[in-house]
């Protein structure tokens, strides 16, 4: 009898050994996932930082080259203005 009740005791032992393992398992998890997560969103909030950067830099560089353009056609309109008020 008392080896029944010493096993049971044993399994019991074991089985509360286990639920605690098995708690710790599942902490251990819900903290995974949060981490996890949170990893989620600081790639999104990269990935969007990136691409409204991209859109900024695409933006600066239209207006550059319109700028761009527009020094050239002054200075060749300058340029004209030149040569006409030396001919003078």
């Amino acid at each position: 009898m008392q080896d029944k009740e010493r096993d049971k005791t044993e399994v019991s032992k074991k089985n509360q050994e286990l639920t605690s393992q098995l708690a710790a398992a599942e902490s251990r998890c819900r903290l995974l996932e949060k981490q996890l997560d949170y990893m989620r969103k600081m790639i999104q909030h990269a990935e969007n930082e990136k691409s409204h950067l991209l859109e900024k830099q695409n933006f600066l560089e239209r207006n550059r080259l319109i700028d761009q353009s527009h020094v050239q056609s002054k200075l060749e309109k300058l340029d004209i203005l030149e040569k006409e008020y030396s001919r003078l």
